[in-house]
């Protein structure tokens, strides 16, 4: 017999975050062989959240037995199918969720995350704005459909919608951090402006945090260091940056990962490797984030993720003493007062800029980044102008740092190489958006479409196979490219690069300087095209140096981990010494 007033307790529980007394009081009522349709569909949420994903499955499958097709059913077992991976049939639960009432906003929003995570960012965009057809302020549907469009690297679009979202919930943290990424984007947005919109989330996001209270010694050992990151698996942050954790002297440091939403795979198992202690805290606030990373008393957390699907607001509560900004979501300054340091070169941040930083900025002796080839990679190939007899230019960078301006530059150049062609490679080149703009701009600079030439993504290792096809690379501008730059260096293909007086339009010079390749950085657009232009003729040159890129990568500092890592080790022990220096002034 369904008792109401035990449901309702279980009701209670769930609506003031009390999961486990509610799955208590629901498990022991379907033990009791229960049938009631919001018995089964409650219990299938709290065991969706504690993880216990086969109880979930028959609750909702129980519950759809009496009630078939019910919308609110649909979406919230489509959101199990997603969080267990399977997003083909999460799709469809979604679908059949609209079949059955087709303003069903939530169900559309939801759609839309699978088709953005899915890499449909056309369908993506469309879920998007009949959510806000059906609800104009739905933050975030808003939020989320500036992040589609930055990737479809339609950034006025993004730009604009991003700040509508800001203008209905002015202290949304993830929007305000999606805003600032899009502005670094855009070629016209200058200094000024990227300065007032820092100042602004500064103080959008103000906390009022309780202060850290321990007490520390200089010759403590080990010190403690935290990795914060959603994206501790492969991705570029840990290609340019494993190698250093690997090496790291046991002695002095003790290391600890924090992990949210990371897809576990061979790159995490290594780093795991490296760690005393790994914490899963997908689920967590950043509150709770912030307590954990305090008991655990870290003496120094690095920032892995930054603005870019990070948690910036774990540093903002000062999570532990001593907070550094490092490799993932790296474009620029943090904007954040309690990120005591960034960690940088004197290419990246020449003399001169710490002024622009709120954070002290540490100058590592050679490279800021260390990087660690694929254990298997395709060998590099012989120069594909020699038997085509035409040159093929090529960037594989993320297409939403293409931009008009951009394309004129590289105009030019094809223009003078009328035999030439240009190789794109990206996820978004899936959207027949994204192409068909990128067409017409060059249309509009007198270059046929047919000599651009699109791939979308592939898996890694095909996607170095596909530097065999390209003669040279052209970096982006105004955000230059950072691990893309180094593959492109690893499979004997070097990039022309103009730097911009940013952070994020600053890696590939830093890069190429540190591979011992500084007169591939020029300083005009003029020079840019001219480089080019000048290899074109110049091929003998040009495979010769693809022979012997592979070799100049490897014994320059951007591989050298063991001497990275100690320059590293030199920088965290200074960062804790000046901390404990303080704290003695103040004590």
């Amino acid at each position: 017999m369904f008792d109401t007033a035990q449901f309702t307790r279980a009701v209670n529980h769930y609506r003031q975050g009390e999961l486990q007394q509610a799955l208590a009081i629901t498990r022991e009522m379907v033990e009791k062989q229960v049938i009631q349709f919001d018995l089964f569909h409650l219990h299938a949420l709290l065991s969706l959240e504690s993880g216990d994903y086969a109880s979930s499955l028959d609750a909702f499958e129980r519950a759809d037995a009496l009630r078939p097709d019910y919308p609110p059913l649909l979406l919230s077992w489509g959101n199990y199918y997603q969080r267990i991976g399977d997003m083909k049939t999460a799709l469809s639960c979604y679908d059949r969720a609209i079949a059955g009432q087709s303003d069903y906003a939530d169900a559309h929003y939801n759609r839309g995350n699978i088709l953005a995570l899915s890499g449909d960012m056309d369908g993506a965009i469309t879920a998007f704005e009949r959510v806000l057809q059906l609800n104009p302020n739905h933050t975030a549907a808003r939020n989320n459909l500036g992040s589609v469009l930055i990737d479809r690297g339609d950034i006025d679009a993004a730009i604009a919608t991003l700040q509508q979202t800001l203008q209905l919930r002015r202290n949304y943290t993830l929007a305000h951090s999606n805003l600032l990424c899009a502005m670094h984007y855009h070629p016209d947005i200058t200094a000024t402006d990227l300065a007032v919109q820092f100042r602004q989330w500064r103080e959008n996001n103000f906390i009022n945090y309780p202060p850290i209270t321990k007490t520390a010694t200089a010759d403590q050992r080990p010190l403690k260091m935290g990795l914060l990151s959603g994206a501790l698996h492969t991705h570029p942050a840990l290609w340019l940056s494993i190698a250093a954790f690997e090496q790291l002297n046991r002695e002095q440091f003790a290391l600890y990962g924090y992990s949210f939403g990371t897809k576990p795979d061979r790159m995490t198992a290594r780093l795991r490797q490296c760690c005393v202690l790994w914490r899963e805290l997908s689920n967590q606030s950043d509150a709770a984030i912030t307590a954990q990373i305090r008991r655990d008393e870290i003496d120094i957390l690095i920032d892995m993720a930054g603005h870019m699907q990070g948690r910036p607001l774990v540093a903002v509560m000062r999570a532990a003493p001593v907070q550094v900004k490092w490799v993932g979501g790296l474009f620029n300054t943090t904007g954040i007062k309690q990120m005591d340091w960034l960690i940088s070169d004197e290419v990246e941040t020449p003399e001169g800029c710490d002024a622009g930083f709120t954070e002290q900025i540490y100058r590592m002796p050679h490279s800021y980044i260390c990087y660690s080839p694929p254990q298997i990679s395709p060998p590099v190939t012989e120069l594909p102008a020699l038997k085509t007899g035409q040159l093929t230019l090529g960037c594989f960078n993320n297409p939403a740092k293409i931009n008009q301006k951009l394309v004129i530059w590289w105009a030019k150049i094809l223009r003078q190489l009328p035999q030439s062609r240009l190789l794109l490679k990206g996820k978004a080149y899936c959207s027949s958006v994204v192409k068909t703009r990128l067409r017409q701009w060059f249309q509009l600079q007198g270059v046929a479409s047919e000599r651009i030439i699109f791939e979308t993504f592939s898996p890694h290792a095909e996607l170095l196979n596909t530097y065999g096809k390209i003669d040279l690379a052209l970096d982006p501008w105004p955000y230059s490219g950072g691990l893309t730059t180094i593959e492109a260096l690893w499979m004997g293909v070097p990039t022309v690069t103009l730097p911009r007086p940013t952070f994020a339009g600053r890696h590939a010079a830093s890069h190429l300087v540190n591979a011992g390749l500084g007169d591939w950085v020029v300083d005009s657009e003029a020079a840019y095209v001219e480089k080019v232009v000048w290899y074109s003729g110049h091929l003998e040159q040009l495979s010769e140096l693809r022979r012997d890129l592979r070799q100049r990568l490897l014994d320059s500092p951007l591989c050298d981990a063991r001497q990275f890592t100690r320059d590293f080790e030199r920088g965290l022990l200074r960062m804790w010494h000046q901390y404990c220096d303080h704290q003695n002034i103040l004590n």
